[in-house]
């Protein structure tokens, strides 16, 4: 719902600040007033096309911006939250847009720069305005569909088709995929068996060519360094070497000590301590010269070279590195590279098999598609029937008794997320003329009438028999909250411009009316009268809103009806208009 209008520097608007309730609003007043302006500027805010000849002479820019109180769950939030913007939950939302006097627009939404194009798709979902000027609804087949599916409450089907082409696209992005993976295989079948036995028979790891390299520095000094060890353990293990010579000490040592305790008197003396820590520490010495001794065996142990080990080393490494440059990679990658050729070897056969299942289930969303598609097309039809005869009852009264409205289908060639058909609203304006669509067979007023018919018809919809299904997927009738007539009575007068009114003021019961009207029988159904004058300030015209009283709507009504010269038979049918 619209709760907030405010416009500044809109023509012969200074500053205009209104607020708006529920419901069915006539805004009257005097031709050139200023009542076109007031939707120009409410235009503006929704998206419209900014024209620089709206901004007031010696402005340099115009301000128009509307408040909208919608639920949580509205599309207008779910585009804002797609573009990245904070969709404002808690908020009502407001729509701004800055016009200078060189033509150049800014747009917000909740103070959020927005560009245009976003704005204006904004807009779309909480306003529709039609008129001699703009009926952008009906104009556009693509709203047909949704309308249509409205008045029969097909949400809940028209759902269940797109998830079911959305699971056929699914399934045929997989099968295609596989079909292109099997085939570049098959192509390659040769190459890969060739490559995956290579691989297999070289078994490369990672890590090593390090590793070869490692051993093949250390192989190729190990001559030197086996000479110097051995050198070592010559100087530990030779008759005049340190081991021998520890061992000969320490066996010296022993005889003495055996002798001095022969003709000792006194065991404790300090000689024989002395010589017994000192066979301690040649006993010690020897172990230590043993353990030098094994490490130096171990070490040469190590350094044993198999005949020929040098040379396998080096064919290795070179074997290692040409099969690297074959596959244009580094050495350490053939692992990698073996496993995907053995992945793509695979999936010649395996993929064989995953094709066929993917095959199937693309058959089975297929006819899932088919059958959902065919179901909704059917309900599609019998609402498109049922909508050709409730428009058709509504435009009799409304002096469009000689139209004929139809709903046409053109089958699609091709699976759609919207079903099998395009759906589109024809018209034959007069007798005998054939049905076109309706931007090329009807006039400005007779579009605006047709939609107030179509609006009418849709406000009604609920005793479809599929309603109680769209009441848990939409929000009844659908569309925009906020419906706009610019003078839709134009041409037209008494029971005509009477059946207008009871037509808005029924549209009123489930969505925000707001009607420029110059028919009092029009302004009489209305709840609330806004009249549209233009007075002089300040050597200026500028145009003011005033909402009226009972007293005072009486007064406009009779105006309306007599002109100049207001009577009291023309007050006495204001009376009566308004309590009809």
């Amino acid at each position: 719902m619209l709760s907030a209008l405010s416009l500044r520097d809109l023509v012969l608007i200074d500053r205009l600040d209104l607020s708006l309730s529920a419901g069915f609003t006539a805004l009257t007043g005097e031709t050139g007033a200023g009542k076109s302006i007031i939707l120009d500027g409410l235009g503006l805010a929704l998206g419209g096309r900014g024209d620089r000849g709206l901004v007031r002479a010696g402005a340099t820019q115009a301000m128009a911006q509307a408040g909208f109180s919608i639920p949580a769950n509205h599309p207008a939030r779910t585009l804002l939250e797609q573009a990245g913007l904070d969709p404002c939950p808690d908020e009502d939302l407001s729509l701004r847009r800055l016009l200078s006097a060189d033509g150049k627009t800014k747009a917000f939404v909740n103070d959020q720069p927005v560009s245009a194009a976003l704005l204006a798709a904004i807009g779309a979902t909480l306003a529709e305005v039609h008129g001699q000027r703009a009926t952008h609804g009906l104009l556009q087949p693509s709203g047909h569909r949704r309308l249509l599916d409205e008045f029969g409450g097909l949400q809940a089907a028209a759902a269940k088709c797109a998830e079911s082409f959305e699971a056929l696209r699914a399934a045929q992005t997989r099968c295609a995929k596989l079909r292109v993976a099997q085939e570049e295989a098959a192509r390659d079948l040769d190459y890969l068996t060739h490559a995956a036995a290579e691989l297999a028979a070289f078994d490369p790891q990672t890590g090593e060519e390090d590793k070869l390299t490692s051993e093949r520095a250390l192989l190729s000094g190990a001559s030197k360094i086996t000479e110097d060890l051995q050198a070592i353990e010559d100087s530990l293990t030779k008759n005049s070497g340190a081991e021998n010579t520890l061992s000969s000490a320490l066996r010296r040592l022993e005889r003495l000590q055996r002798t001095h305790a022969a003709h000792a008197v006194n065991s404790e003396s300090p000689l024989s301590g002395l010589m017994s820590e000192c066979a301690d520490s040649l006993s010690r010495a020897l172990d230590v010269a043993a353990d030098a001794r094994a490490r130096i065996e171990d070490a040469l142990d190590i350094l044993c070279v198999q005949p020929g080990r040098l040379e396998g080393l080096d064919d290795r490494l070179h074997d290692l590195r040409a099969l690297a440059r074959k596959h244009h990679c580094r050495p350490d990658a053939l692992p990698e590279i073996r496993a995907n050729i053995e992945r793509r070897l695979q999936t010649c056969t395996a993929s064989t098999a995953d094709l066929a299942a993917a095959q199937a289930d693309e058959t089975r969303c297929a006819k899932d598609y088919d059958e959902a598609a065919k179901k909704l097309s059917a309900k599609r039809r019998a609402a498109g029937a049922a909508l050709d005869k409730a428009v058709a009852k509504e435009l009799a009264p409304l002096k469009l008794d000689k139209a004929r409205f139809e709903t046409s289908f053109e089958p699609l060639h091709a699976p759609s997320p919207d079903g099998a058909e395009r759906v589109a609203f024809l018209l034959a304006a007069n007798p005998g003329a054939p049905l076109a669509p309706l931007q090329h067979a009807a006039s400005g007023g007779e579009l605006a009438r047709i939609a107030l018919a179509l609006k009418a018809a849709l406000a009604q919809s609920r005793a479809f028999p599929d309603r109680a299904d769209a009441d848990r997927v939409g929000n009844g009738a659908g569309g925009p909250s906020l419906l706009v007539f610019d003078e839709i009575d134009q041409g037209v007068g008494g029971a005509t411009a009477d059946a207008i009114g009871v037509r808005l003021s029924r549209l009123s019961k489930t969505a925000q009316v707001l009607a420029i009207t110059h028919s009092p029988q029009v302004a009489a159904r209305a709840d609330r009268q806004w009249r549209i004058e233009k007075r002089q300030a300040g050597g200026q015209m500028r145009t003011r809103v005033c909402a009226l009283s009972v007293e005072e709507r009486d007064e406009e009504l009779a105006r309306m009806l007599s002109g100049a010269n207001v009577t009291a038979a023309a007050r006495k049918a204001a009376k009566a208009l308004r309590a009809a």
